[in-house]
């Protein structure tokens, strides 16, 4: 069986998302200029171009798309990782409840079998004491090995079923425990890829912050960009 390793989470804490746009402190040579947020001070003192502040705004809606489908995407796999745990736990009681019956109609029908075999040595044993039997006893040794050879043809169905439900049980056990094992398999590249996706995600974050987080734009720049300009 699989094992559950960790999930790294996503989440909107762990990655700084610009979620608006602030007015920055007066400053006379920028009247109408503005600042993207970010992680701290710039020491780029340059305004962004219409160009770049488009680039920027585009990246930041992205990121925020992209964070919330990471965040849906963990909450799905969080959600895959508690059915398989699940599902895994009630195919190991579904094991082990099968071992125990099969046991138990292997013991019983080998108990069948030693009561039978029993009955047969008895049987056997009777005959060769009679030296001279009479015609009475021949009949009634013959309905005697009759009666025990159709107790072992009955007892030859019974082991065919013994056998063919052991089979049809260990083969439902293995079908579950299977298609178990691919669900588990699916389950880790999903696991994998969301880590990956996460990871590129932690990296475009930080360059945009790099990039574009505490630059100043002009807001002109914002309204003609929001116009379609």
């Amino acid at each position: 069986m699989m094992k559950h390793s960790a999930l790294s989470v996503l989440t909107t804490a762990s990655i700084l998302l610009l979620t608006g746009l602030s007015l920055s402190a007066p400053m006379s040579a920028y009247a109408a200029a503005k600042t993207l947020p970010g992680a701290g001070p710039t020491t780029n003192k340059t305004l962004l171009t219409r160009d770049e502040l488009r680039v920027c705004l585009q990246r930041k809606e992205k990121n925020s798309a992209d964070i919330d489908a990471s965040n849906k995407a963990q909450k799905e796999l969080t959600a895959s990782r508690e059915a398989l745990s699940k599902e895994g736990e009630e195919i190991k009681v579904a094991g082990d409840v099968m071992t125990k019956s099969t046991s138990e109609d292997v013991a019983a029908f080998n108990a069948e079998v030693k009561a039978y075999s029993a009955k047969v040595e008895a049987f056997n044993a009777e005959k060769l004491a009679l030296t001279n039997p009479s015609d009475r006893q021949v009949r009634q040794f013959q309905t005697r090995a009759t009666e025990l050879e159709k107790g072992g043809a009955e007892l030859r169905k019974r082991e065919e079923a013994v056998n063919a439900k052991r089979t049809d049980a260990l083969n439902a056990y293995k079908a579950k425990a299977s298609a178990y094992d691919a669900k588990a398999v699916e389950f880790n590249k999903s696991k994998d890829a969301a880590i990956a996706r996460t990871d590129a995600l932690k990296a475009e974050q930080e360059d945009y912050l790099s990039t574009c987080g505490s630059r100043r734009y002009d807001e002109k720049d914002e309204i003609a960009i929001k116009s379609g300009k």
